[in-house]
């Protein structure tokens, strides 16, 4: 999950592949909540990658953001 603190841009990328790429502010995020970004790594199955999670400045002034309960799960 992921809150802001300002406008940021969230990708999840398998090395050099975006898998997702969203802008979030407060206009996709009530204040005070938490986004839950779900990416599907199917592909990847039985293949060891390295799996980046970036939040990125948006043009803002002192952008930051939180990251909480990062999970891999296998269904």
């Amino acid at each position: 999950m992921f809150q802001l603190r300002a406008g940021e841009r969230l990708r999840v990328l398998a090395g050099r592949q975006v898998l997702a790429d969203q802008l979030v502010s407060a206009k996709t995020v009530p204040q005070n909540q938490w986004l839950e970004v779900q990416v599907d790594l199917t592909e990847f199955a039985g293949r060891q990658i390295k799996l980046s999670l970036e939040n990125r400045a948006n043009d803002w002034f002192c952008e930051w953001a939180y990251w909480n309960q990062i999970k891999i799960v296998s269904q």
